[in-house]
């Protein structure tokens, strides 16, 4: 597995080198034709970043080297056909960064389905929340609330015809709850080492509840859906914006929840996707 350190720094590095070996994970033999993506991202003034981005492939050895003129923090997302992709993303401590990277082979299930195309930015959002403030009065919360059938892929506010739903507090404010007609699993962030869309691929069978505060480490959740003879992995992903100030001395602040998910229609815990047609660019971009 990749390793992420994270390390603040506040200038660019000139020449900036990053070079690494690719191998198979169980075999620890280099891994051949490999894609690796990354993006080097530049400090060009105050609170601006400009970003560069370099693909390459291993060689026969597993290896890869790619160099920018200057730098200060890189992201990188690796993947090969049959093993599962990794990303990760340090901030730089010197100009030179070498890197021993490891892919597990696993078999992908082809029954899985998705919520979403993996290379598209579509998620369906089930909670939405926007804040009117004025300068001289109290804000003014607009709140919608939205509930997920898990095999029909629709979001419906009849929440009598959902695998699950939110429930938020008399503010509309976190901690919001996720409520299940058969049963949620929460995912921590501790428990993601690169990406949580090819990690925690197995739906544990016991552990569930049927209610779960979103708390701030909560990046997932295993559903029992189907009247709780099937499994799915939901993929959560937080959005906050504030507009500016108007000339009626106004601006709306809002946040959102939006989701996409894997489910196994058939009943099994294997919710391994493929990732067969995987644009690198578009994984490194993601929240998870």
């Amino acid at each position: 597995m990749a390793t992420v350190v994270t390390q603040a720094c506040t200038s660019n590095y000139n020449h900036v080198i990053v070079s690494g070996r690719v191998r198979n994970g169980l075999t620890g033999l280099p891994l051949q034709n490999a894609d690796v993506l990354i993006f080097c991202r530049q400090e060009s003034g105050i609170d601006d970043m400009s970003l560069v981005e370099q693909s390459v492939r291993t060689d026969s050895a597993g290896y890869f080297v790619a160099e920018f003129n200057k730098g200060v923090k890189f992201e990188i997302a690796i993947k090969k056909k049959g093993f599962v992709p990794v990303k990760l993303s340090r901030w730089l401590d010197s100009n030179t960064i070498k890197l021993n990277i490891s892919l597990l082979e696993i078999a992908f299930n082809s029954s899985t389905i998705a919520s979403f195309d993996i290379n598209e930015c579509r998620n369906i959002q089930i909670y939405n929340r926007y804040l009117t403030k004025h300068k001289s009065t109290s804000p003014i919360p607009a709140v919608n609330l939205f509930g997920l059938d898990i095999a029909t892929l629709c979001v419906k506010d009849d929440t009598s015809k959902c695998d699950i739903w939110l429930e938020a507090n008399s503010n509309f404010e976190h901690p919001l709850r996720i409520i299940s007609k058969y049963g949620v699993h929460p995912i921590y962030r501790s428990e993601v080492k690169s990406s949580l869309l090819y990690e925690r691929c197995v739906a544990p069978t016991s552990g569930y509840k049927y209610n779960l505060t979103l708390e701030p480490e909560i990046v997932g959740f295993f559903v029992k859906c189907s009247k709780g003879n099937s499994y799915a992995k939901v993929l959560l992903e937080f959005e906050e914006t504030t507009g500016e100030w108007d000339e009626n001395e106004t601006k709306i602040a809002e946040k959102g929840i939006s989701l996409n998910y894997l489910f196994q229609p058939n009943g099994t815990t294997n919710l391994h996707y493929t990732n067969d047609s995987l644009d690198l660019d578009f994984f490194l971009r993601r929240q998870y």
